[in-house]
C-alpha cells in the first residue's frame, strides 16, 4: 500500500484536535486525581537518589549512602523520566502524571498518523486514533507514579514504527531500536516486544534480509542493556535483576514466594500473603483457605506463620525460607497438571477478565464491599460499580474482538492480517509471561491495550469485501 496519498494523510488540524482529545481527560486525572501506590515509593527514592546524589539506588537519599541498585523494579528508565520531572517542575506533586499524560497524548498521535498511512484512509485511521485517545482502559493511568503511562507511549512509538515498516516495505532499525530500549529501561518485561518486532520482519522482508536486520537491531538494543548489566554486576549485584524491590532492601524469601506462586491467582490475594513483607510485618500475613491442597499443608503453613510472626521487624528466617521452598515443589510434584497448566491459564484470564478491577479510575471498593452480595455493593456504589463493569466490558471485547477477527479468517481458511496476526501473537506471548511471572494485575497489560485497538482499523479494511490485497493482508511466509 503505498505510503503516499491525500486520504493516507491525516490533516494537522485533526491530528492537532485528536492530541487534544487524547491529553484532556488523562492531565484531568492527573492533576486532580493525583495517587502514589504499591511500587511509587520504590520509583520515588531511585529517582531522587538519581536528582540529588547521581547515583541509582534504594539508600535513603537523605544520606547519600548510594548503595547500589538495579534500578528499582526495573532498569531506571522510569526513575530516569521521574528524576527528570523533578529537576524541571520541583517537588510539584502533579508534574510526572501531567508529564506523562502529555507524552502518551503524543504517541496516540503518531501512531495514528502512522496508521492513517498504512491504511490509506484517514478516516479510519482516526476513527482507530480516537478508540485510543479515549480509552477507558489507558486514560486513568497518567495519574499514578506507576510506569504504566510511559510505557504506554513508547509501546505506540514502536507499534507506529511497526506501521511504517509495512507501509514502506522496510524495517527502519534505527527508530526501532531507539524505541525498543527505551521500553526495555522502562519495564524490563518488555522483552515480549521481540514478538511482533520479529514477524514485522518476515512479513515485510526475505528470510535472509529479516534475519540480518533482527540481528543489527538485537546488538543495538542489547548493547546499552548489556552495559548496565555490567555496571550492576560490578558493582556486586545479583546478575538477575530482582523485579520485587521492598524500602527495606532486605532479601526476599524466595521459598515463601514460590510457595505463593503455586496458589496465587488474582492481585486481591497480595495484600494478605505479599505486602506485610515488604515491611518486615510478618505477624500480619494471611493465606486463604483456598491456598491449601490438603489439611495437613495447612497445618505445617499456619505452624510457619506462626513462627515467622515472632520475627516481625527483622529480616525472614532462612530455616523458614526453606521449609516453605520445600512444600512448593511438594506441590508441583503432586500435581504438575494444575501447576503447569491450569493455574498459569487462570491467571493468564484473570489479566483480561477481572470483575473488581477499576483500570486505574478513581473508584475504590474495600475487601468487605467486594466480599458482600454483588447486587447490594452495586445498589450502594453505583458509580464504582458502573466503571469496574464499564471497563471490564470493554477489556472483555476486545480480547474478544481480536479473537474472532482471527477466528473468522481461520475458518473462512482467509489469511489472517499481518498487523492482526502480530498483535494476537504479541498478547497471547504477554499473557503467557505475565501469568508465568505470577504478574497477574490487569495494569501489565495496558501498553497493550492501545496495540488492539489500533490494530482493529487494518483488520476491518483487509477484511472489508470490497477491500483490496495489500501488505496490510500479507498470508505469514
Amino acid at each position: 500500500m503505498p505510503e503516499t496519498g491525500l486520504s493516507g494523510r491525516l490533516p494537522p488540524l485533526w491530528l492537532a484536535a485528536l492530541f487534544g482529545i487524547a491529553l484532556a481527560p488523562r492531565l484531568a486525572l492527573a492533576v486532580f486525581f493525583p495517587e502514589t501506590s504499591g511500587d511509587s515509593s520504590v520509583y520515588l527514592a531511585v529517582a531522587e537518589n538519581i536528582r540529588r546524589n547521581g547515583c541509582v539506588s534504594l539508600s535513603d537519599p537523605a544520606s547519600a549512602a548510594c548503595a547500589p541498585d538495579w534500578g528499582g523494579n526495573h532498569a531506571p528508565g522510569y526513575p530516569l523520566f521521574l528524576a527528570a520531572v523533578r529537576l524541571v517542575f520541583g517537588g510539584n506533586p502533579v508534574a510526572a502524571g501531567a508529564t506523562a499524560a502529555l507524552i502518551l497524548a503524543l504517541a496516540v498521535t503518531y501512531a495514528t498518523a502512522a496508521l492513517a498511512r498504512l491504511v490509506n484512509d484517514h478516516r479510519w485511521a482516526l476513527a482507530g486514533g480516537l478508540l485510543a485517545a479515549l480509552s477507558p482502559l489507558t486514560v486513568p493511568w497518567s495519574r499514578f507514579v506507576l510506569t504504566e503511562a510511559l510505557a504506554s507511549a513508547i509501546w505506540l512509538w514502536l507499534f507506529a514504527e511497526l506501521m511504517r515498516a509495512f507501509a514502506r516495505r522496510r524495517l527502519q532499525i534505527l527508530p526501532l531500536a531507539l524505541a525498543g530500549t527505551a521500553a526495555a529501561f522502562v519495564r524490563l518485561d518488555s522483552v515480549t516486544l521481540v514478538v511482533p518486532v520479529v514477524m514485522t520482519a518476515f512479513f515485510v522482508h526475505s528470510p535472509a534480509a529479516a534475519l540480518r536486520r533482527c540481528l543489527v537491531l538485537g546488538l543495538l538494543v542489547a548493547l546499552p542493556l548489556g552495559l548496565w548489566w555490567y555496571r550492576s554486576v560490578a558493582a556486586g549485584l545479583d546478575p538477575v535483576p530482582n523485579l520485587v524491590r521492598v524500602p527495606t532492601g532486605w532479601p526476599q524469601p524466595a521459598g515463601y514466594l514460590d510457595w505463593n506462586h503455586t496458589w496465587l491467582v488474582s492481585q486481591y490475594q497480595y495484600p494478605g500473603a505479599d505486602y506485610p513483607l515488604r515491611e518486615g510485618r510478618y505477624d500480619r500475613l494471611s493465606v486463604p483457605a483456598t491456598a491449601f491442597r490438603s489439611e495437613s499443608e495447612r497445618e505445617q503453613v499456619e505452624a510457619l506463620l506462626t513462627e515467622l510472626a515472632g520475627h516481625s521487624g527483622r529480616p525472614f528466617p532462612a530455616h523458614i525460607d526453606e521449609a516453605f521452598a520445600d512444600l512448593a515443589a511438594a506441590k508441583r510434584a503432586a500435581e504438575p497438571l494444575r501447576q503447569r497448566l491450569l493455574l498459569p491459564l487462570r491467571r493468564a484470564a484473570v489479566l483480561w477478565v477481572n470483575p473488581f478491577d477499576s483500570a486505574g479510575w478513581p473508584v475504590k471498593l474495600g475487601g468487605a464491599a467486594r466480599d458482600a452480595d454483588p447486587l447490594t455493593t452495586a445498589l450502594r456504589h453505583p458509580l464504582t460499580a458502573v466503571v469496574k463493569a464499564g471497563t471490564g466490558v470493554y477489556r472483555v471485547a476486545l480480547v474478544v474482538a481480536i479473537m474472532g477477527l482471527v477466528a473468522w479468517c481461520a475458518l473462512r481458511r482467509r489469511a489472517v492480517p499481518a498487523v492482526l496476526a502480530l498483535v494476537a501473537a504479541h498478547a497471547l506471548t504477554r499473557s503467557v509471561v505475565l501469568a508465568e511471572l505470577v504478574l497477574i494485575e490487569p495494569r501489565y497489560v495496558v501498553p497493550l491495550v492501545p496495540w488492539l485497538e489500533l490494530a482493529l482499523v487494518p483488520a476491518a479494511l483487509a477484511l472489508w469485501p470490497r477491500a483490496q490485497s495489500s501488505g496490510v493482508s500479507a498470508p505469514m511466509r
